[in-house]
């Protein structure tokens, strides 16, 4: 059975104008797949990035970066769940300690086997330390935990924010040396990322909350067009950055923080569920504390209790398999320069592509398998000699793609192509000539 899994809302009448919701309402996927998910609003927290979660997208990088290029690896990353893992340590504390910790001890259990090298191992260790960070905390335990936090006001102070602005820097430096031409006017990356505005965030000071608002939804979503490991660190530190801003111009006094968190605690021990008339403030109070970088185990698990799907796709993975699947029969026009000669001709492509559902806990992967064969016959001349030639091509190639509450994304295509070229004639009136005059 495949199931894909989307975020919802505690209050669907919002759902529409909800800037969150909005942003994480899924795409549709080629017809086949109707996700109509959006989340319990809620941007990214004090806990988006940690030392933990650094050290496990490393191990994970030497892990996969080592191995990428071996035929049978994306097997095994797919068998221990990797993909899932990645996945999740991009979430920040949204993530599914579950699905690191399932990961790590699939590892741990071939430490004396097919995972003993040290790489494996120390992933192993790397997921379990961040998957400690994410404990989830039990329903009878909310309000309790937000009494505590109304006690716990620090506030935000100037060099707190200097320091988070110097590693946004480097995060975004990083990323400037490997496309330097990001901070060229014009530039397509530079103005999908908003770069000016998001190197201003270093240098600058804004009360603009719109822009931040914008920034932040822009670069949570830059992994999912290129995930360079650049690219993540600098999505992350983006994420990181702003929500602490907005809690230095908030200014928020121990008096406000202890109301907000006062007020969340006593609607969560009056009983709120997500279909409770107070669903929607309970929902505004994990948004607002989130947005302060005060996210933490204890919003994560309340916004994870009151999510319910707005719609739930089962399908049989064999039909689904059979649905995306399809014969290839086509021809096409050959008209183009080859060995520096203009050739013309026909040819036809035959074959299968198959589509294989791989498993996950987290998200919906799929493999897309092309196996197919194309025939050409050309004919071409240059200089007075025409050659006419018959070109065999067999070609296999895989797409890999992933369907999530951000929408669907697609990895690289990984293609080899063996080709053999049998020439029929060759044709000079020359040659014809001498013949001619030898006879």
């Amino acid at each position: 059975m495949t199931r894909y899994r989307g975020f919802c809302t505690v209050d669907p009448d919002r759902a529409s104008s909800c800037r969150r919701c909005a942003r994480r309402r899924p795409r549709f996927a080629a017809a086949l797949l109707l996700c109509l998910a959006a989340g319990l609003a809620s941007t990214a927290q004090a806990q988006v990035d940690t030392a933990a979660a650094r050290q496990a997208r490393e191990a994970l990088r030497a892990v996969s970066g080592n191995r990428q290029g071996q035929p049978s690896w994306n097997r095994v990353a797919y068998r221990l769940g990797l993909p899932d893992a990645e996945y999740e340590l991009r979430l920040g504390d949204r993530a599914e300690p579950n699905v690191l910790a399932t990961a790590a001890e699939k590892l741990r259990a071939g430490a004396q086997g097919e995972f003993a090298d040290a790489s494996f191992q120390k992933l192993a260790e790397a997921l379990e330390r961040r998957a400690a960070e994410l404990p989830p905390i039990a329903a009878d335990a909310w309000a309790e935990e937000c009494l505590r936090q109304a006690q716990q006001h620090a506030a935000v102070t100037a060099v707190m924010v200097q320091a988070a602005r110097r590693e946004l820097l480097v995060r975004l430096e990083a990323l400037e040396r490997i496309v330097p031409a990001i901070a060229t006017p014009g530039d397509s990356w530079g103005e999908f990322l908003s770069w000016p505005a998001t190197r201003d965030l270093v240098f600058k000071d804004t009360r603009d909350l719109a822009l931040l608002d914008r920034l932040e939804a822009r670069w949570q979503g830059a992994p999912l067009v290129w995930d360079a490991p650049e690219v993540v660190e600098a999505s992350l530190a983006v994420q990181s950055y702003i929500p602490l801003y907005r809690a230095y111009l908030a200014n928020e006094s121990p008096e406000q923080h202890a109301a907000a968190w006062t007020e969340l605690g006593k609607l969560l021990a009056d009983g709120a569920a997500s279909s409770s008339p107070n669903a929607a403030r309970v929902a505004a109070l994990v948004d607002e504390r989130e947005r302060l970088g005060q996210g933490s185990a204890l919003t994560a698990s309340i916004r994870r209790e009151f999510s319910r799907p707005n719609v739930i796709l089962r399908a049989r993975t064999s039909w689904l398999e059979e649905q995306l699947s399809e014969q290839i029969n086509e021809r096409y026009t050959v008209n183009d320069v080859y060995a520096g000669v203009r050739q013309y001709g026909q040819g036809t492509l035959t074959g299968t592509m198959r589509c294989r559902i791989l498993p996950s806990q987290s998200v919906g992967y799929a493999e897309f398998l092309l196996d197919a064969t194309s025939r050409a016959r050309t004919r071409g001349s240059s200089e007075g000699v025409s050659v006419t030639s018959t070109a065999t091509t067999r070609i296999q190639g895989r797409k890999p793609l992933m369907l999530d509450a951000d929408g669907l994304s697609a990895g690289p295509a990984i293609v080899t192509a063996n080709a053999s070229v049998v020439f029929n004639s060759i044709d000079s009136p020359g040659l014809r000539r001498r013949q001619a005059e030898a006879a």
